[in-house]
């Protein structure tokens, strides 16, 4: 594996964009104004609805229970859908938590910036092209521009600021593109790691990829994991990765190299050791309506405009970024939806989870990341992400409970 080095410079607009960030991005996690089913019903009808979107086109999003008594309690850590109604209006899950008043219940604002320590986010806008190779540089100049998700290991791992000292991994996700358009997700899990390997597992990142059959109006999601080992001692050189996934609903997983599912993965050891993993974007008019509103628009919108937000879309109706058509799928696609992940199962978007929680034994349902990653070091990172209509990516992660925070179930990974 070559070493992946540059990004090219964001726009002067996507910095601007970039540094009030860094200003607003403060912790928060989930609904305490408001449950995941009012969530849930500002996303399907208070937003959808108005703009023409049938409910039957909306994501949907499950409930849990962290009770094992008879009947069970339904809740839900609504991080997934604060990131799903933060990108579809182009603003930081924290002020969308400010407005649904989570931090005037959990906490009393400071500055009138940040909400108390419930989640981290981060957000950043699509790169101004796409990452060219650059043999003799050594060194991902690019996430310096980036801004970062940070945690604390070993584990039991936690989310903590981007400038915290005792950060011990970073992740970094935005998405690129030529052509005036975003076709790829690229995420960088940087892990402040040993920079020679020993032979053996080196790393597992899972993370959802969206199933299109051709022509079809739903997709199906699966989890992804990428298996990272060392074949020897030693560098880049003794990497190799495989990918394991269950694309036929068989209940068993099967393994696939990474070019069979579109996927590119490179490393780089300097200045700390950095894998990046980069999917194709699956963005689609009859799966994904909402980035494809078209009924406003300017000459320097060609894609339309977010109604909500009034930003140009990123993605052309007419030519959308189509994931990638691997070998063993007969007339079908896969590829990084920009929905947050996971949703109810079933097909997507539209499919509403089972109202019947399990009693009989009393077994909760237990919450899931979208993404999570870790490493022989026995660092790790966990979030939600979603990609909003103009390209702009939105990660985020929940604070691990404490005692003094409301009662609530925190999430694990899938495996």
């Amino acid at each position: 594996m070559r070493e992946r080095v540059r990004f090219s410079t964001i726009s002067g607009f996507a910095a601007a964009v970039s540094t009030l960030w860094l200003l607003c991005a403060g912790p928060a996690w989930a609904g305490g104004g408001m449950d995941a089913a009012a969530l849930q019903s500002m996303l399907c009808t208070e937003l959808a609805t108005p703009l023409g979107i049938p409910s039957s086109m909306c994501p949907q999003y499950p409930t849990y229970s962290d009770k094992t008594t008879t009947p069970a309690t339904p809740i839900s850590p609504s991080t997934p859908i604060v990131v799903e109604l933060a990108a579809w209006e182009n603003i930081s899950p924290d002020t969308l938590r400010m407005k649904d008043s989570d931090c005037a219940i959990f906490g009393t604002l400071q500055q009138n910036l940040y909400c108390p320590q419930l989640a981290i986010n981060a957000v950043n806008p699509p790169a101004k092209s796409r990452l060219e190779d650059d043999e003799d540089a050594k060194s991902p100049a690019a996430l310096s521009f980036l801004n970062p998700l940070a945690f604390v290991g070993p584990t039991p791992f936690t989310v903590t600021q981007n400038l915290d000292p005792k950060a011990t991994s970073y992740v970094y996700a935005v998405v690129e593109g030529d052509q005036g358009q975003p076709d790829t997700l690229d995420l960088f899990f940087r892990t402040g790691a040993n920079k020679k390997h020993l032979r053996g597992p080196v790393a597992t990142i899972s993370f959802p990829l969206a199933v299109l059959a051709n022509g079809a109006s739903t997709e199906n999601s699966v989890v992804a994991t990428l298996h990272i080992h060392a074949t020897c001692n030693g560098g880049e050189d003794c990497l190799s990765a495989k990918v394991s996934a269950d694309f036929s609903g068989s209940g068993t997983k099967k393994t696939y190299d990474l070019g069979d599912l579109g996927l590119n993965l490179e490393y780089f050891s300097s200045p700390s050791p950095t894998y990046e993993l980069q999917l194709p974007l699956l963005v689609n008019p009859q799966t994904d309506p909402f980035y494809f509103l078209n009924k406003a628009s300017l000459p320097q919108c060609p894609n339309g405009i977010n109604q909500l937000s009034g930003y140009c879309n990123a993605f052309s109706q007419t030519n959308p970024p189509n994931g990638f058509a691997p070998k063993f799928l007969a007339n079908t696609v896969i590829g990084m939806a920009p929905s947050a992940a996971p949703q109810c199962p079933g097909p997507q978007p539209g499919t509403k989870c089972p109202t019947n929680l399990p009693t009989n034994p009393p077994q909760p349902l237990s919450p899931t990341f979208g993404f999570c990653a870790t490493f022989s070091n026995n660092l790790a990172a966990a979030f939600f992400l979603a990609i909003g209509p103009d390209g702009t990516t939105y990660v985020s992660s929940p604070v691990a409970p404490s005692p003094s925070t409301p009662p609530a179930q925190y999430p694990a990974c899938p495996s």
